[in-house]
């Protein structure tokens, strides 16, 4: 990664665009099987970082992504923004109990993000990262 790019760098507006592609897709459902099944989703916007570079377009992001899917059909959207760590499992924990009596359960994510040995992780707004050290504890990660 260069040095001059920060962390989870965001991906620029293809992540928006591709949720937005998402969401069209769900739309194509028929009416008739729309009222079948119960649909929810976990919609997040985490920008207001405070150890790593801001980004002011997620939580707006999130917002929209959250209204289309209500249009959509989707009886259960939580939309959350600027997660801490706590208020992310908190988040994660209503989630997965909507979602066990679900048909279709989605997740939109809108933040900083990085990917180590293959392994994908969304990043809370109070993260304190420090990627040069997690390199050196694993070298072999650094050689992938």
């Amino acid at each position: 990664m260069p040095a001059s790019r920060p962390i989870g760098h965001c991906m620029d507006r293809r992540g928006f665009v591709s949720g937005l592609a998402v969401v069209a897709a769900l739309a194509g459902v028929t009416s008739a099987s729309a009222t079948q099944g119960k649909r929810v989703a976990l919609v997040i916007g985490n920008g207001a970082y405070k150890n790593v570079h801001a980004l002011p377009n997620p939580p707006r992001d999130s917002k929209l992504i959250a209204n289309a899917l209500r249009d959509v059909g989707f009886q259960t959207v939580i939309s959350v923004s600027d997660l801490t760590r706590d208020k992310f499992f908190e988040a994660l924990q209503t989630f997965a109990a909507e979602a066990e009596k679900a048909d279709w359960a989605v997740v939109y994510y809108a933040g900083h993000g990085f990917e180590i040995g293959g392994v994908n992780y969304l990043v809370p707004v109070d993260a304190k990262l420090a990627a040069d050290r997690i390199f050196d504890k694993y070298p072999r990660l650094a050689a992938r």
